[in-house]
This record gives structure tokens, C-alpha cells and sequence, in this order.
């Protein structure tokens, strides 16, 4: 089930989406990898995702624009039941793997003269589980990072109608966080008494790029 409604005038263009879906068997991750590293995958007979989704565009000056986007959700599995040595059991419910509950994103952005723009990005990532057991060894905690991003178009009268050169810091302000990363079962230390094992891959600090199109 979707509902979802739309502003637009001359200064804030707003879209608001709020959404349910209701799954049978949902085809979900499981936070482990296979032998080449691609993220496996299982069905789960009782999940849902619930959640509201706001995009404004706020248009402040001919020069100044402020783009924003926030998306708060909750993802669940009911009556998840986890298998582990040799015993299968009903844990409840848990979050979907993979699924933070507040996703959101801000650009601001400037154009001072015809053809250059600047750009700060900033995005925001909730806290989110590597598993679907809850286990909190496997939470990866929130974070926050920002990029920034330069602009200009070079018109042109011959071979080419213009190009554009482009600037790009990502993650600006050196932020260490980990976005990603994975789960398996260490079943091999004591038979009977397995438990999970997580691997993180942190992402890269502060970096440049520069190009032309």
C-alpha cells in the first residue's frame, strides 16, 4: 500500500511518500558470503517494511538551492526462526538485515556565477544490523559523512557544444566509519556451541576526484 501526496510552487517543491509492504516468503540477506564474496540470501514466510519518505527541494535564492531527503522506516521480520546446531527456534521479531530505520541527505548548493555550481553533500545512515538475529555484535553504528563537490560548464562554439569540469572531495571532513561488511557462523571450535563471527569493511577517508565530460 502506498499514499503519497505532492507540493510544488514557485520556492519549495515537497513529495511525501508513506508506504507499507507486506511480504510472504520475502527474499532478504543474510549478511553471510559466498566463495566469491556476493552476499547470500534467504526467504523469510512473515516480514513487512514500513515507512514515510520526504523529498523537498527548497529553491532560497536564484543562487542558493537546499535539496533534502529523509526516509524513516521500520523493517521487521515476525516470528523469525533461526536454525543453529541442529535446533531451530523461534526468536521473535527482528530487523531485516541491511535495513537502517533513518536514511537522510542534504545538498546545498550555490551557483555565484553562469556555469560554476558548488555543492556540499551530506548524508546520514542509521544504525542497521549485519544479521537478521539482532545480535549486537552485528549492529554497524550510524554515521555521518559529507562531500563536496565544484562545478564548471565551458561553452563552446566549435566541436563541441560545451564542457564541463568537475571537482569532487569525498568525505570531506575524514570521517572513519564502517557501511558494510559481513556474518558467518563459527562452527568449528566447539561442535554443539556455534556462534556468529562479523568482518567489517571500513571505507576510504578523505579523497579526490577530478574529470570532464
Amino acid at each position: 500500500y502506498e499514499l503519497g501526496w505532492r507540493l510544488h510552487n514557485k520556492t519549495v517543491q515537497l513529495n511525501t511518500n508513506i508506504y507499507y509492504m507486506s511480504y510472504d516468503n520475502q527474499l532478504i540477506q543474510t549478511g553471510g558470503l559466498n566463495d566469491v564474496g556476493e552476499y547470500l540470501r534467504e526467504n523469510v514466510k512473515d516480514s513487512y517494511r514500513l515507512g514515510v519518505e520526504i523529498d523537498a527541494n527548497i529553491n532560497v535564492s536564484d543562487k542558493f538551492s537546499i535539496n533534502q531527503n529523509l526516509t524513516v522506516s521500520s523493517n521487521k521480520i515476525n516470528n523469525f526462526m533461526l536454525d543453529r546446531d541442529g535446533v531451530q527456534r523461534n526468536i521473535g521479531t527482528t530487523n531485516i538485515a541491511f535495513s537502517p530505520n533513518i536514511i537522510a541527505g542534504n545538498a546545498l548548493v550555490y551557483k555565484p556565477t553562469k556555469g560554476v555550481q558548488l555543492s556540499l553533500l551530506s548524508k546520514f545512515v542509521g544504525e542497521q544490523y549485519l544479521s537478521n538475529t539482532d545480535t549486537e555484535a552485528s549492529k554497524l553504528d550510524s554515521y555521518y559523512v559529507s562531500d563536496f563537490n565544484v562545478s564548471y560548464e565551458l561553452k563552446m562554439n566549435k566541436i563541441f557544444k560545451s564542457i564541463v569540469f568537475t571537482g569532487l572531495v569525498n568525505n570531506l571532513f575524514n570521517k572513519e566509519y564502517v557501511d558494510r561488511g559481513y556474518t558467518y557462523l563459527n562452527t568449528w571450535d566447539t561442535p554443539g556451541t556455534s556462534f556468529e563471527v562479523q568482518g567489517y569493511f571500513p571505507q576510504a577517508t578523505r579523497n579526490f576526484l577530478i574529470g570532464a565530460t
